[in-house]
């Protein structure tokens, strides 16, 4: 198992499939279904040229357990598109994020369909997530409301081997502050949107603290870039602050907006995105089984996390279907030194087959 896992892996990675490359996210939809073979079909559709592609049993429609991945990766170096190993280690681009556990949940497919041609579970892969999936999980879901999974696996969040129970909200917004242009030696003449943007920013970080401890459930407001002025003895009259807001359920996006407001008094405040914040639907049989197989598997039970990101698993959710987001051992993700462990996605896949085997 393990050496296919890796093998599929590393021909994934070798796929420079950044958003903007279609291509390259094609070429990867290519590798599964040469990696599945003649015991699936494979069903492709595209919105706004973002490729989702199920993979499924011939003759099932809509299978009842989803396992779900992302092709698309962040922006990296050409050389983090050559896959290597050390020890137990696979380093390069989407080894953790998220081509690897994707790798591992195709192994687990391949291997359940062999022993029941006929079950009912599928593969879907989108190219959209790391810039908010809307075109690809999330028209997947809207095209099938009529019929939806009955259960979900997304490795896509969460420390190794927990199971993540709520994610946050994600709020991206940018304000313009507008003031009044005029030489910089006599700045009585003029209002400086700069200065303003400052003062702005001071307050939103006393309206929002800093969180300095990551086990803090809350909502973090962080201002992230800052662009105004045309020449440096120019006092400028217009300058854009955009934040990223990660929220939890207890507060809403008119409430968080609202609040900027009062930050930035006469500016104007536009939201760039907005994902509404993740919760695992989920009854206390469905815990127990994921437990039993983390046992049988891992020899231990799972962590219960919340997980300060965001992810795809919201789409399902919003629809009450159970969003199953736990994922091997790895870490350095949209770094240069991203890396997964190889054990953790053989023993990720084999808890894949496991909870299948539970459900016959």
């Amino acid at each position: 198992m393990i050496n296919k896992i890796k093998q599929l892996t590393k021909q994934l990675v070798q796929c420079e499939s950044i958003h903007a490359n279609v291509s390259e996210i094609e070429k990867t939809a290519d590798l599964f279904s040469q990696f599945f073979g003649e015991c699936v079909e494979r069903r492709d559709s595209k919105k706004s040229n973002v490729l989702s592609v199920l993979f499924v049993p011939k003759g099932i429609k809509m299978p009842q357990i989803l396992l779900m991945g992302h092709m698309d990766v962040v922006s990296a170096t050409a050389k983090a598109f050559r896959c290597t190993q050390k020890e137990d280690r696979l380093y390069g681009r989407g080894t953790y994020d998220m081509k690897g556990p994707t790798a591992a949940l195709a192994v687990a497919m391949k291997n359940i369909l062999k022993k029941n041609p006929k079950a009912s579970i599928g593969l879907l892969i989108t190219g959209d997530e790391e810039r908010g999936g809307a075109e690809g999980t999330g028209q997947f879901v809207q095209d099938n409301l009529h019929q939806l999974p009955k259960i979900v696996f997304n490795p896509d969040g969460g420390n190794a081997f927990t199971l993540v129970t709520e994610e946050k909200g994600v709020l991206f917004v940018e304000v313009e502050v507008f003031g009044k242009t005029a030489h910089a030696s006599r700045p009585w003449e003029g209002k400086n949107a700069m200065t303003q943007a400052a003062q702005g920013i001071i307050a939103l970080q006393k309206m929002f603290p800093e969180s300095k401890n990551k086990t803090s459930w809350k909502t973090t407001v962080v201002p992230t870039m800052i662009h105004g002025g045309t020449a440096g003895n120019q006092i400028p009259d217009k300058v854009t602050v955009k934040i990223d807001i990660r929220y939890v359920p207890a507060d809403t996006q008119k409430d968080i907006l609202r609040r900027i407001k009062k930050c930035f008094v006469g500016s104007t405040v536009r939201t760039l995105k907005h994902a509404e914040p993740f919760s695992l639907c989920h009854d206390a049989s469905l815990i127990r089984d994921l437990q039993s197989c983390a046992r049988d598997v891992l020899g231990k039970m799972l962590p219960l996390e919340r997980y300060h990101s965001s992810c795809d698993a919201r789409f399902f959710s919003a629809h009450n279907i159970p969003v199953i987001i736990m994922r091997p051992l790895g870490g350095g993700a949209h770094s240069e030194n991203e890396w997964v462990s190889l054990k953790g996605l053989e023993q990720y896949a084999q808890f894949i087959e496991k909870w299948v085997e539970t459900k016959k």
